[in-house]
């Protein structure tokens, strides 16, 4: 379901590719989840390697932080409709 919310939101969504994630959360036994957002979400200079320091696409920025910001929303409402609002933060999802 969550994988849903940020796929509605306009991300590619991958579980465990191109890497496995996961270790800081299972070593920390952490109830959470971990998100990884690809760089070219945000940088203008779309492949690493020749430039020194990229610069971030203010466009580009500001798309992806409205679609993260929906999805974090949508992710808030989701959970909480599971959990009720007593224990939103609280979830085996």
């Amino acid at each position: 379901a969550i994988a849903d919310i940020f796929a509605q939101n306009g991300f590619t969504v991958a579980k465990n590719a191109p890497f496995k994630g996961g270790h800081i959360i299972k070593h920390h036994k952490a109830k959470s989840m971990q998100i990884e957002l690809n760089y070219r979400s945000y940088i203008a200079c779309r492949r690493f390697g020749n430039e020194e320091r990229p610069e971030i696409d203010k466009t580009l920025w500001n798309d992806c932080k409205m679609r993260l910001e929906k999805s974090f929303e949508a992710i808030i409402e989701y959970v909480t409709k599971i959990n009720g609002p007593d224990r939103a933060g609280c979830t085996n999802v």
